[in-house]
């Protein structure tokens, strides 16, 4: 028996650095070129899973091997018996099970990713195959050989198995030495530290000395406009935001021009439209011509810096222009892999296992980043502001807490979310509801630590600070779940405050309708900088009326538009005065109506289509909706991103891949 352990072991280990070896090579055939340190240290990655996983396959089959046999000498007139058969079908049934979950969820995608063609359905059938005919070779070979086909010696197996262990232990070594302090700059990164990624572009002096207060605009990822108190909402979830509401204008309506973050973030950051910044898909970067708030900030002689949490807004999308930091907060990943190892079919499977191990203790940290840990990075910024600075600085703060996966707090790994892979039940709803509104008061707690900083740093009553979301988030609203699907109103409508230096027009609320498109002119209007608003931009200010003490007084009717294009969703509305118009594609996954038409004074709820009732106002928004569409200008496409193995891995965390 311990020559067989022995065997087995040696065996395995044997067979994980060859499956390390193959991953590996679909990994860097996926990357496309040789990235030092940081590969290498995949590749140890690799071996780190699959070689533990190969000795303790190989020590499994020793066992299984001297079980078989004994199996065969029970039954030696060759027909077996009840137990003996269960225990063999159970036995062929995981195996073949196993494989077909190997293919599925650990090398189909990676092959997907490398640009080869996976095997479909009929690879997995024919895996199947493979394994029921290794299960039955192997099983041949039992009835044939038994012990007396001669056991290979103990000393060449456990020499074999040494060899083995060095490797392994050597592998262990140096993926610690380039995950720790290793030899380039991408090695040292793929640990996910704290602030994984500090972007400093743009380098230079600014164009002059600013004449305006300082501007900060926190964006409050996937927060529903009817989630505070300020807007109607009695469950008294978020004090703090309240406070700062009664200091602040008030936005009656505010309406985002996309349902997830990045068009719609990009959009807020730019003035223009989806359509005219082109940020649309999931590989989809800024346009090169867009303006960017940031930089005309910085041209004006202020200080500029971000801190983001949504991989969405990772800098190589074009999120990072202007900017003198730009710190993209990647999560802390499972089983701890980063880099490129996170691109590895290896890592896919364990990871995979883990999470279905670990559904009911699952650690946030994984996931996204706290509205704790993003205050950590933007109090370090904020404190390390020269005095000289601190009199005019622009910071953009995206907090991701009340994205999903919803977390219970405090803290005790009860999560929901799209990364789970399947549309939640009707019977969750309310704990999906409750843990929502718990990410909710969890992220205005740490505001409120937050608008107690700038006022021990006196910034608090010198600073224009505008509190907004990207977009709003669906509870069954409509039949759905999440955002990015539709462009109904729980999920493009936002909130919008803006309080001025002094607390100026406190406690005022603008009727007007505005869109994230009104901010960046807006803010820029509010810092003095009116003249440094490029054409380009095309919104409008939302700064219109401040100054008198009366915003919102002129209520002005304007069109605005909305864009999808995500996840087989094709879709784009119009909303004017009272009337909302909506075109989807005729194949999108929602099942939504090729055209609605909704009354938002008489059905704010939008459950009435009413495009056979008023087919000629419908008609009329549909000319206007093309009109303005063709007029919306658009630059030279930026090229795709290549997402890197931990903005990919950050999306999924997110349920952005699957």
């Amino acid at each position: 028996m311990a020559r067989r352990l022995i065997a087995g072991s040696a065996g395995g280990l044997s067979a994980g650095l060859l499956l390390s070896l193959l991953d590996w090579w679909l990994l860097l055939h996926q990357g496309g070129r040789w990235m030092g340190g940081e590969s290498v240290a995949a590749l140890c990655y690799a071996y780190l899973l699959l070689g533990p996983a190969g000795e303790c396959a190989g020590v499994g089959l020793a066992l299984a091997a001297a079980a078989g046999e004994r199996l065969l000498a029970r039954n030696r007139n060759g027909r077996l018996r009840k137990p003996d058969r269960f225990v063999l079908i159970a036995c062929a049934v995981c195996l073949v099970f196993g494989a077909v979950f190997l293919v599925r969820f650990g090398w189909m995608p990676h092959w997907k990713r490398s640009g080869i063609d996976p095997p479909g359905s009929m690879g997995l059938w024919i895996t199947a195959l493979l394994a029921f005919l290794v299960l039955v070779g192997a099983w041949r070979l039992l009835r044939r050989g038994g012990e007396s086909a001669g056991a290979p010696r103990r000393g060449r197996w456990t020499v074999a198995l040494l060899i083995c262990l060095v490797f392994l232990l050597a592998g262990a070594a140096v993926n610690w030495r380039l995950a720790g302090s290793g030899g380039d700059a991408s090695a040292a990164e793929w640990t996910a530290p704290k602030v994984a990624e500090v972007n400093r572009v743009d380098s230079g002096s600014g164009g002059g000395r600013p004449i305006g207060p300082p501007v900060v605009v926190l964006l409050l990822d996937t927060l529903r406009w009817d989630a505070l108190s300020c807007y109607g909402n009695g469950d008294g979830l978020t004090p703090h935001i309240d406070r700062f509401c009664r200091e602040a204008v008030q936005f009656e309506v505010a309406r985002a021009q996309a349902s997830w973050t990045k068009p719609s973030i990009a959009t807020l950051l730019t003035s223009t439209d989806p359509k005219h910044h082109g940020a649309r898909g999931r590989a989809d970067r800024i346009r090169p011509s867009t303006p960017a708030l940031a930089r005309l900030f910085r041209r004006a002689g202020y200080r500029t810096g971000a801190v983001v949490a949504n991989g969405n807004l990772s800098p190589a999308f074009g999120f990072a222009r202007g900017f003198d930091e730009y710190r993209y907060l990647r999560p802390e990943f499972a089983l701890g892999a980063g880099g490129r190892a996170l691109g590895l079919g290896s890592y896919r499977i364990a990871s995979a296992a883990w999470q279905l191990a670990a559904r009911g203790h699952r650690d946030h940290r994984h996931f996204k980043r706290d509205a704790a840990e993003v205050n950590e990075a933007v109090l370090d910024w904020l404190d390390r502001l020269a005095p000289a600075e601190r009199e005019a600085f622009f910071l953009f703060v995206n907090y991701v807490d009340p994205h999903d996966p919803y977390f219970r707090h405090p803290y005790d790994g009860r999560a929901l979310g799209a990364v789970d892979g399947k549309a939640p039940s009707l019977r969750v709803r309310d704990e999906m509801a409750a843990l929502y509104d718990g990410e909710v008061a969890f992220l205005d707690h740490h505001l409120g630590r937050l608008f107690a900083h700038l006022r021990r740093l006196g910034l608090y009553e010198r600073s224009v600070i505008v509190v907004t979301s990207d977009h709003g988030e669906e509870f069954l609203d409509h039949g759905g779940w999440w955002h990015g699907l539709t462009l109904y109103e729980e999920q493009i409508r936002v909130p919008l405050l803006v309080r001025l230096p002094g607390g100026d027009s406190g406690g005022s609320r603008a009727r007007g309708a505005v869109g994230l498109i009104d901010v960046a002119p807006g803010v820029l209007d509010l810092a003095g900088l009116h003249a440094s608003i490029p054409d380009a931009m095309t919104g409008r200010s939302m700064a219109h009326g401040f100054g008198s003490g009366a915003a919102g007084d002129e209520e002005t009717v304007r069109a605005f538009q909305a864009d999808e294009t995500l996840d087989g969703n094709i879709l784009a509305s119009l909303t004017e005065g009272q009337w909302k118009y909506v075109r989807a594609n005729p194949s999108n996954p929602r099942g939504l109506p090729r055209e609605a038409l909704y009354d938002m004074t008489a059905d704010p709820a939008e459950e009435v289509n009413l495009v056979q009732v008023h087919p000629r106002q419908a008609a009329a928004m549909s000319r206007r909706m093309d009109q303005l569409r063709a007029a919306a200008r658009g630059g030279a496409e930026a090229p795709p991103v290549t997402l890197d193995e931990e903005t990919t891995e950050h999306l999924r965390a997110l349920g952005y891949l699957r």
